[in-house]
């Protein structure tokens, strides 16, 4: 979804298509998360000290990731709202 002539596009299917590609980013994103920490659980415990402070600190900002991509997935729900609405507007109107 891009930007046309300084403003947003507010064309419905390219919202929800921004939309999908947007929550399907988060997923992925999400699931090489789980997968590292998984595996940093699994190997932690025969690693030196400071490498466990390591994958503390990864964890740390693991959990700061996990609230931002709470906030993308809340802009994916609002952009289907919106391109939801804007085909009802569009189909609401009579010419």
């Amino acid at each position: 979804m891009g930007m046309s002539g300084g403003g947003i596009n507010r064309n419905p299917t390219e919202m929800l298509n921004y939309a999908h590609s947007l929550e399907k980013s988060v997923e992925i994103i999400e699931n090489e998360l789980i997968n590292t920490m998984h595996a940093l659980d699994t190997y932690a415990s025969e690693l030196d000290s400071k490498s466990q402070e390591g994958i503390e600190r990864f964890k740390e900002n693991s959990k700061k990731i996990s609230a931002q991509l709470e906030e993308y997935r809340n802009l994916a729900k609002m952009l289907k709202k919106n391109a939801n609405d804007i085909q009802d507007l569009i189909g609401s109107v009579k010419f």
